[in-house]
């Protein structure tokens, strides 16, 4: 596992949306999520900028989200440049009910070209459980896979590819326990100390 980008800062999620669904998204993110990531909502158009802005600050993006409006396959054309730009990050596609047609052939394509992760409509009520579940389990997953555990269980020192190690590590990820590994420092004596 390698170490985080930026240590001491929240991930991103980054929100790409219309101007008739900003308002909407930024406050189902914020009053779930504010606590633990740093929120950015922008205008699609300027969604690969702000990306941008975030890996090239050094910070990780956790969960890009895109609004699916207007020009759909111009919409679907963010969510690929994102994904060039980041390619940890998870990819949830929203749409308004309103172009819930439309929006849904759409997305069927671009969960089957594995362009995005998931899809959902854009909450419309108090409370949207399937919605934040999906999203949780979005942020789960990329916690997952690419951030460095800031409580890890265990820590595993081991030369690269040890067959040891990686019985460790298996067992460690099958119980669900968050874990580091680190090589050992070079012996005294050893060629690679001098």
């Amino acid at each position: 596992m390698s170490a985080p980008m930026n240590t001491g800062t929240r991930p991103f999620i980054l929100v790409a949306a219309s101007d008739a669904n900003r308002d909407v998204l930024y406050e189902e993110f914020a009053a779930r999520y504010g606590r633990d990531y740093q929120l950015r909502v922008v205008p699609s158009d300027d969604a690969v900028a702000a990306t941008a802005a975030i890996i090239g600050g050094g910070d990780e993006l956790a969960l890009a989200v895109a609004e699916l409006y207007g020009d759909l396959s111009a919409a679907a054309a963010v969510v690929d440049e994102i994904t060039e730009l980041c390619t940890t990050c998870r990819r949830l596609a929203v749409y308004d009910w309103r172009v819930l047609a439309e929006a849904a052939a759409v997305s069927r394509d671009l969960i089957a070209d594995s362009r995005i992760d998931s899809v959902q409509l854009i909450p419309r009520g108090p409370r949207d459980e399937e919605f934040h579940s999906e999203v949780s389990g979005l942020l789960s997953d990329w916690g997952w896979t690419v951030a460095v555990p800031e409580a890890p269980v265990a820590k595993v020192v081991a030369e690269p590819n040890d067959p040891a190690a990686a019985g460790i590590r298996d067992y460690l990820e099958r119980m669900g326990m968050p874990h580091t590994v680190y090589s050992p420092p070079p012996r005294s004596g050893d060629a690679s100390s001098r």
